[in-house]
């Protein structure tokens, strides 16, 4: 017994002297192939697609939307991510407007000056007003898909990023693809997020080093908690900058939800006290689930609940009835093609401070409760949903 606790200290000795502590280890990005426009990482190949935001959203725009995603590769080697992330970042928008309203001359330069002072202390504290429980700042979104597979074949990867480029270009969404400088700065965005930042930076790359060794601050710390992240790098002043990351899941699904209703989450037209008070990332990560097994699996489902229904043991099981009749509609639906089931992971990322933590956290849980999801905080799970989050994530395992 002696003897094997000693090998059991001298392995965990032998463990902990390993680079492992460092984040940069577990980023899965290595290097990335310029004429295919392929990631390639650790145990994964992947590409990603930088997409414009719609104005709205109508129920064909949707079904359409679902046709594609259906029509997407199947099975455990594949996987997707669409990202949403809102931040304050809109500097280059307002000294645009400025120069514009400028080009008068005289009381019109001088109040476009006003104007856009007013605004940048805006977009990072909020407009002045007498509601002090609200906040009404400028946001801008940015969005992106990301595909990634662990299939050893290089030119199914190609195929699925035709099909789905050729899909949301029909559908009416303007595509970019994301570079290495994109990646990294994406990355950058969630791992090394700067509140003082007004305005997108882009990320240098280095073509003779791998990704993940790019992607953070040199200084990077990141503390795990019960219900956050604390995070400490020092940005491109020379300044340090801390971040508490709060990660928030789906506590139950709901029964239907809609494209159009996304928004309402975001910030309520209808009841202005409802809105995310902080930057913010939502992510959607999702797979594929292989039709044939999916129908197999149903089949036998059915087959089960017709027993229970028609036995005396319907009344231990109430809610049987209603499983049948949505099995039996999930049946006609898998048969006709009308749609394909998918495992799907929801996370909402806020950036936020030591002194913000909780009313942002409650202000975020608020505005999607009232928008139809309700999210709660993953309690000690927080690294876990975090590098859930990071593009091409979920192929490494």
């Amino acid at each position: 017994m002696f003897s094997s606790s000693r090998s059991g200290l001298s392995a965990l000795f032998q463990e902990a002297k390993q680079a492992q502590n460092h984040l940069h280890h577990e980023l899965p990005y290595r290097d990335y192939d310029p004429i295919e426009q392929v990631f390639d990482n650790t145990h994964s190949r992947g590409f990603g697609f930088k997409i414009s935001l719609l104005g709205g959203a109508n129920d064909d725009l949707i079904q359409s939307l679902s046709h594609l995603m259906g029509d997407l590769p199947a099975g455990d080697k594949w996987d997707y991510q669409v990202q949403l992330f809102g931040h304050n970042r809109v500097a280059h928008y307002l000294e645009g407007n400025q120069a514009l309203l400028s080009q008068r001359g005289g009381i019109c330069q001088k109040m476009a000056n006003d104007d856009a002072i007013y605004a940048h202390y805006a977009a990072q504290h909020g407009f002045l007003h007498r509601q002090k429980n609200n906040r009404f700042d400028l946001r801008d979104y940015d969005a992106f898909f990301f595909v990634s597979t662990t299939e050893k074949d290089p030119q199914e990867l190609l195929d699925a990023r035709m099909t789905l480029e050729t899909g949301l270009a029909q559908l009416g969404f303007d595509l970019l693809p994301v570079t290495p400088e994109g990646l990294l700065t994406s990355v950058g965005d969630t791992l090394n997020f700067d509140k003082s930042q007004d305005r997108p930076n882009e990320k240098s790359y280095n073509p003779l080093e791998p990704l993940n060794l790019q992607a953070l601050s040199p200084d990077t710390e990141a503390l795990t908690h019960r219900g956050h992240i604390a995070t400490r790098h020092t940005n491109d002043q020379g300044e340090e900058v801390r971040t508490r990351l709060v990660h928030l899941g789906l506590s139950r699904l709901p029964g239907d939800y809609r494209l159009y209703a996304l928004p309402e989450a975001f910030s309520s037209i209808r009841n202005v006290s409802r809105n995310i008070t902080c930057p913010h990332r939502v992510t959607l990560s999702f797979r594929n689930e292989p039709t044939g097994k999916q129908n197999a699996d149903n089949d036998n489902k059915i087959k089960d609940l017709t027993k229970t229904v028609n036995s005396q043991m319907a009344i231990l099981a109430p809610m049987a009835e209603d499983e049948l009749k949505e099995r039996k509609a999930l049946q006609k639906g898998l048969l006709s093609k009308e749609f394909t089931i998918a495992s799907m992971v929801l996370t909402v990322s806020l950036m936020t401070d030591k002194t913000h933590q909780k009313k942002d956290t409650q202000a975020a849980k608020e505005s999607f409760s009232h928008a139809g999801l309700d999210i709660i905080p993953l309690k000690m799970n927080q690294p876990q949903a975090l590098l859930s989050t990071l593009p091409f994530m979920m192929s490494e395992g």
